[in-house]
C-alpha cells in the first residue's frame, strides 16, 4: 500500500491528463471505482481488501509510535437514556513511550457514535494523571491548546472520519487520505463505529486499562460535577438513600412495545411515536409476549410491589432517576402510596440550578449517573446500558449493593400475586429468595463464545479489575 503511495506522489504529472477516467473493477457484486492516479493493479487489489483492520495495521507502520484501538464501552453515555450521544462508544489512542524529551505517552478517549466534540468536551474535561507511574498516562478528551493554534481554519481540533458502514467501504485510497491528515491533525475522530471490542479473550492488562480509563480518567466537566456533589449532599443530608433507575419514559415504552398499565388512547400514543421513527425497525411487538419473556421495564405499580417485596423500608429515601416519567404523577401514585419519600433532581434543585441544564437530556442522565453511583442501594427496573454500566462501576467502587431484577421470574410471580393465586407472605418470599445472589456480588461473566452479544457484557462486570 505504501508503495501504491508513493508510485501515486511520483506520477502526479502522468496522470493529470487521465485525472477525469476512473477504472471499474468487479469483485463479486460491488464494483469498486478508483480516480485515475490509481493505475497500479497491485494498488488496486490492495486497496480494495483494505479494512479498519488492515488502516490501523498501516497506521502503526507509518507511524510506529502510534497504536489505534476500537472500543465501544465505557462511560455512562448512551442513545436510550441520554437519549442521543455517544452509546458508551469510544475510541482510544494509546501512544507508546519514547525516548526523552518527547512527551510521555497518552490515552486520548474520543466519544463516537452520534457525538458531536461539543457535546463530550461539554460533559468531559482534562483530568490529572490518576498513576503517574503507570505504563499508560490517562487523559481525557480535549485537545491541547497547541493543537488548535497550529491551524489557521475553523476547527473543531479533531478530524471526523464516517465510519457509516464499515471503512474497508470507503476503498478509494483511504489510507493515502488517512496518513496526510493524520500528520496535520494529531488526532482523528472516528464517528460511527459500531464495532465494538470483545468482552472476552482479551489481554488482562488491555482489560485493566480500559478500566483506568473508564473509572478513574475520565471525569465530568466541573459544573457537572459540582452539581451532581449538590444533589448527593442534600440526599445524604437524610442519611442512606436508595437510587431507583425507573425506566417509564415515553420513548423507552415506544420503542419497547411495552404498553402494560397505559390506557387504550395511550397505548396507539407509543404505536404512533414507534411507527413515525424512521430508523426504529421493530414496528410490529406484542406487549404481553414481550413481557413473559421479561423484556420490558417494570411499571410504577410492579415496582412498587417488588420493592417492597424485597423488604426495603417504606421510610427510606428513594431518588428516581429517569428522565419524565410517562403518565405524570397520576403513574407514580401507587408508588408515592408505598414509599412517600421520593425525590427526583427537580425537587431537590433550584431552577437556578437546573437552568443550566435544561435542553441537554444527556447532562441531566450524567446527574442522575453520579447519584446512582453514591446510593446506598441502587436498584434499575430495565437492565439497559445505564443500569450495566452503573452495576459495573459499583462493583468496582467496592461491590455496592446493586440489585439485577429477574424481570422474567418476577413477572411470573407477580401475575399469581395479582390473580391471588399467591399470598403476600409467599410473593415476598420468593422475591427475596430470587434476589439473594444477584446484588452486585463477586462473579464470573457469562462466556458465550457463538453468541456475543447476548454475553455478559464486560461493562457491567469488569472482572479482571475486580478482588476475587
Amino acid at each position: 500500500m505504501w508503495v501504491g503511495m508513493e508510485e501515486g506522489k511520483s506520477s502526479n504529472s502522468s496522470s493529470s491528463s487521465s485525472s477525469g477516467r476512473k477504472k471499474k473493477m468487479k469483485r463479486g457484486s460491488r464494483i469498486i471505482s478508483y480516480g485515475g492516479g490509481c493505475e497500479s493493479m497491485r494498488r488496486c487489489i490492495i486497496v480494495s481488501i483494505c479494512s479498519i483492520v488492515a488502516m490501523i495495521w498501516a497506521l502503526s507502520l507509518w507511524y510506529p509510535l502510534v497504536t489505534v484501538v476500537l472500543d465501544r464501552g465505557g462511560f455512562p453515555l448512551h442513545h436510550d437514556q441520554l437519549p442521543g450521544p455517544c452509546d458508551d462508544d469510544s475510541i482510544a489512542v494509546v501512544v507508546k513511550p519514547d525516548p526523552p524529551p518527547l512527551p510521555p505517552p497518552m490515552v486520548l478517549m474520543l466519544w463516537a457514535v452520534w457525538c458531536t466534540l461539543g457535546y463530550s468536551t461539554t460533559l468531559l474535561h482534562n483530568g490529572p494523571n490518576p498513576n503517574a507511574a503507570a505504563a499508560t498516562v490517562l487523559v481525557v478528551v480535549e485537545p491541547d491548546p497547541p493543537l488548535r493554534a497550529r491551524r489557521k481554519y475553523k476547527s473543531n481540533g479533531f478530524l471526523r472520519v464516517s465510519c457509516n458502514g464499515g471503512l474497508n467501504q470507503m476503498r478509494s485510497g483511504i489510507c493515502d487520505m488517512i496518513l496526510p491528515l493524520f500528520r496535520k491533525h494529531q488526532v482523528i475522530f472516528f464517528t460511527k463505529t459500531d464495532t465494538r471490542i470483545a468482552n472476552n479473550g482479551i489481554p488482562v492488562e488491555l482489560q485493566k486499562m480500559r478500566c483506568r480509563v473508564n473509572y478513574q480518567a475520565l471525569k465530568f466537566a466541573p459544573r457537572i460535577k459540582d452539581t451532581g456533589d449538590k444533589l448527593i449532599s442534600i440526599l445524604k443530608r437524610s442519611g442512606s438513600f436508595i437510587v431507583l433507575h425507573l425506566r417509564y419514559e415515553m420513548d423507552m415504552l415506544s420503542f419497547s412495545g411495552c404498553s402494560r398499565g397505559c390506557s387504550a388512547a395511550e397505548a396507539a400514543e407509543l404505536t404512533r411515536k414507534r411507527y413515525a421513527t424512521s430508523w426504529w425497525k421493530e414496528k410490529e411487538i406484542d406487549p404481553e409476549k414481550k413481557r413473559q419473556e421479561g423484556l420490558c421495564p417494570f411499571t410504577p405499580e410492579e415496582t412498587a410491589l417488588i420493592l417492597k417485596g424485597l423488604g426495603i423500608d417504606n421510610n427510606a429515601w428513594i431518588y428516581i432517576a429517569a428522565g419524565e416519567i410517562y403518565g405524570g404523577e397520576r403513574r407514580l401514585a401507587a408508588l408515592r402510596s408505598e414509599f412517600p419519600k421520593l425525590a427526583t433532581k427537580e425537587m431537590l434543585l433550584s431552577e437556578e440550578d437546573l437552568q443550566p441544564f435544561r435542553n441537554h437530556s444527556t447532562q441531566m442522565a450524567a446527574l442522575d449517573y453520579m447519584v446512582s453511583l453514591a446510593g446506598d442501594v441502587f436498584i434499575p427496573t430495565y437492565y439497559g446500558n445505564m443500569a450495566k454500566l452503573v452495576e459495573g462501576h459499583r462493583r468496582y467502587l467496592g461491590f455496592k449493593t446493586t440489585y439485577q431484577l429477574n424481570r422474567k421470574g418476577l413477572v411470573d410471580i407477580l401475575d399469581k400475586f395479582q390473580s391471588k393465586n399467591i399470598s403476600w407472605d409467599e410473593f415476598s418470599v420468593q422475591v427475596k429468595d430470587m434476589h439473594e445472589d444477584r446484588k452486585g456480588q463477586a462473579g464470573r461473566r457469562t462466556v458465550l463464545p457463538l453468541l456475543p452479544k447476548e454475553e455478559d457484557y464486560f461493562y457491567a462486570n469488569p472482572q479482571e479489575c475486580l478482588p476475587d
